[in-house]
């Protein structure tokens, strides 16, 4: 439930709930909060943000929040669209606010699905200074200029969680009219869903119910050629060739709604740029494809971990399981010998030793592999 709180700036309205980590010390956590409510021309990321009590009375849980100036500069650089008054849909922008839909009432002229992502891209390009060698409080973990902040912290585990509130009056409207679905010639409430759960969400119940309401005529025909056609091989054939028909429109069909609310949405030709995970190393460079500052690893130095480590790793990994394949074999071939010698109770658990302890070398070495698999990922970034 998203929470009102009034003060001089006018009411505070929860967008994300950040959680961070109980053993991280005070001074990362002023850090942080600082960096998160700073003006942008010093590196922040000029949000609001209000410290929550637990039930340890710690302030671990941090309500944040945007004002609506913040939330409508940033919907602009990240070149989100909505509906101009003549019905098109174009990226918004501060100097023509007045030409497009709704704009009158400019608290719901973005819905609470894109403020939130509003405020969850704005965490997440908060990046490192100059003068940011480290996290405070915590010198091991590094930093280099311009490297975003909260997924590190994420990673780190400093940050537990980022996730959004539910507003408990805009779900309760949003459900009843959701129950109505249910009865006939209902159809879903898709744009309110869109408004309140975003595009990604919408466009999975549009799937749903789309797909739905095809698998009518399939299921009619079914059922008909079931019942008069029996086993007659032409019945057969003819709802063969239907399926396949159907498939073909039932995709083609699928395109067309889906592109059809794409647009409606404004996702068609929207690309979110997405950082690079904090893991990777480097020197810090501009990636060709994307036009971003990242880190950039040597190629010479990724083959030569390559070849010289990883790979003969892998070679060795791979011999020692198939000599236990073979110890495995010439073992039950002994024990299947042995069986027979000693028939009864003594006889069957001797043939199924060598299957119980190769399924436990089994496990045991995944696990090993598992945990080497996951060193050499990180070791080779």
């Amino acid at each position: 439930m998203s929470i009102e709180v009034s003060n001089d700036a006018g009411p505070f309205r929860t967008y994300v709930v950040m959680e961070f980590s109980e053993k991280i010390p005070p001074m990362t956590q002023e850090w942080l909060l600082s960096r998160i409510t700073s003006p942008r021309v010093n590196g922040g990321g000029e949000l609001i943000a209000k410290p929550v009590l637990d039930e340890r009375g710690e302030e671990t849980i941090i309500h944040i929040s945007a004002t609506l100036q913040r939330l409508l500069v940033a919907a602009e650089e990240m070149q989100l669209k909505k509906q101009h008054k003549d019905g098109s849909l174009h990226e918004i922008s501060m100097d023509d606010l007045d030409q497009f839909k709704d704009h009158e009432d400019l608290d719901r002229f973005l819905t609470m699905a894109e403020k939130q992502r509003i405020v969850l891209h704005e965490l997440q390009i908060i990046r490192a200074t100059e003068a940011d060698h480290n996290i405070p409080g915590m010198r091991a973990i590094k930093l280099y200029p311009q490297e975003a902040i909260i997924p590190k912290c994420l990673t780190k585990e400093i940050i537990h969680n980022i996730f959004p509130l539910h507003d408990e009056t805009d779900l309760k409207v949003l459900c009843s009219e959701w129950c109505h679905y249910r009865k006939i010639l209902k159809s879903q409430p898709l744009e309110k869903v869109q408004r309140y759960f975003g595009e990604t969400v919408a466009m999975y119940f549009a799937f749903l119910g789309f797909y739905t309401l095809a698998l009518i005529p399939p299921a009619f025909i079914g059922v008909i050629s079931f019942f008069l056609g029996g086993d007659n091989v032409n019945s057969m054939v003819f709802f063969s060739i239907f399926n396949l028909v159907w498939a073909t429109v039932f995709l083609e069909a699928w395109k067309r709604n889906c592109s059809t609310l794409a647009y409606k949405w404004g996702m068609i030709g929207f690309h979110e740029f997405e950082e690079a995970r904090p893991q990777y190393k480097g020197e810090l460079g501009i990636n060709k494809v994307t036009g971003h500052m990242e880190p950039q690893y040597p190629k010479w130095r990724r083959l030569v971990k390559f070849y010289c480590v990883s790979l003969p790793i892998v070679m060795v990994c791979l011999f020692l399981a198939f000599l236990v394949m073979l110890k495995y074999f010439w073992t039950q071939e002994y024990a299947n010998v042995m069986k027979k010698a000693h028939p009864g109770f003594l006889g069957v658990t001797i043939g199924l030793m060598p299957s119980v302890i190769y399924a436990v070398e089994i496990n045991v070495m995944n696990a090993g592999y598992r945990r080497l698999a996951h060193y050499l990922n990180e070791w080779g970034k």
